[in-house]
């Protein structure tokens, strides 16, 4: 299926803009180039490429589940995909722009609905596969969240959640390289100094390996993890294969450095040893 470029739909765009620019302005100078890569559907199709590549499988047929779907790109993707695919997303902003767009590509807008990951309104054992990207760190209840996940989740289904790892030492939402699970208060401190709002600190959760072992290790349905995203960070690193995505313009400088010292294979070592590799792709088999 032919989706249309989003990044012409002069509403759109503006709706998306708008909504960057209160929320991510204060926080980031590259707000916009945030909105606009949320708008190219490029990075939508990258995803589920990786998605099948990681879990060994089509989407195809199957009922796949976004939690925090946002402007709702990544949902009318994976329709165009083949999947049959429906989102949450607790913003009714959001909502609103993710409907514009499903009707835009031709999915249906109701494949997105208001709702919180800690209270998803489906059945238990309704979907093959959920996903979810860059989110569960603004989540009120992370377990609560996984809890629901693997809920609505059948048997021999899996879980796909990427998450920014703050053992790490980048900060994705900033744009910041970052010290591992740096004090809140010290980080308000910096981000004052940088002139950026630290308000939006308080609004995420520090997600770590080690946070996520206890989670899990509290959650009654039977599951395995399968993957924490070592070795994605593994080629990542050792290719030079870093996302044109988001800001990180800070971690290829510091990449083409590391390749030129020849350290490279060192960070990588290290960043597993220590659990600072970025991002986790937390992969769990719903037994």
């Amino acid at each position: 299926m032919n989706l249309p470029d989003l990044r012409q739909d002069e509403a759109i765009v503006a709706r998306v803009r708008e909504y960057y620019r209160q929320c991510y302005g204060p926080i980031t100078p590259h707000w916009q180039k945030l909105a606009d890569d949320v708008l190219n559907l490029d990075r939508e199709r990258e995803r589920i490429g990786k998605l099948e590549s990681d879990l060994g499988l089509s989407l195809r047929g199957r009922r796949l589940l976004e939690i925090g779907s946002g402007f709702g790109l990544f949902v009318l993707a994976a329709h165009a995909a083949g999947a049959s695919v429906g989102g949450v997303e607790p913003d009714e902003a959001a909502c609103q722009t993710a409907r514009m767009i499903l009707a835009k590509g031709g999915a249906p807008p109701s494949s997105i609905c208001r709702a919180a990951g800690e209270a998803l309104p489906f059945a238990d054992r309704s979907f093959d596969a959920i996903c979810s990207f860059q989110v569960l760190e603004h989540t009120r209840d992370p377990q609560a969240v996984l809890a629901e996940a693997l809920r609505v989740t059948r048997p021999g289904g899996v879980l796909y959640f990427v998450v920014p790892n703050y053992n790490s030492f980048w900060e994705s939402h900033y744009g910041l390289l970052w010290l591992p699970r740096l004090n809140k208060r010290v980080g308000k401190g910096l981000l004052r100094l940088l002139r950026r709002d630290p308000a939006f600190l308080d609004s995420i959760q520090y997600i770590t390996p080690a946070r996520l072992r206890r989670i899990l290790a509290r959650i009654e349905t039977p599951h395995e993890v399968l993957s924490w995203g070592v070795q994605t960070w593994r080629q990542r690193l050792l290719g030079r294969d870093m996302t044109r995505w988001g800001q990180t313009g800070p971690l290829l400088r510091v990449l083409r450095i590391a390749h030129a010292l020849r350290l490279t294979r060192l960070v990588a070592w290290a960043g597993e040893k220590l659990e600072s590799y970025y991002p986790i792709i937390l992969v769990l088999h719903r037994m």
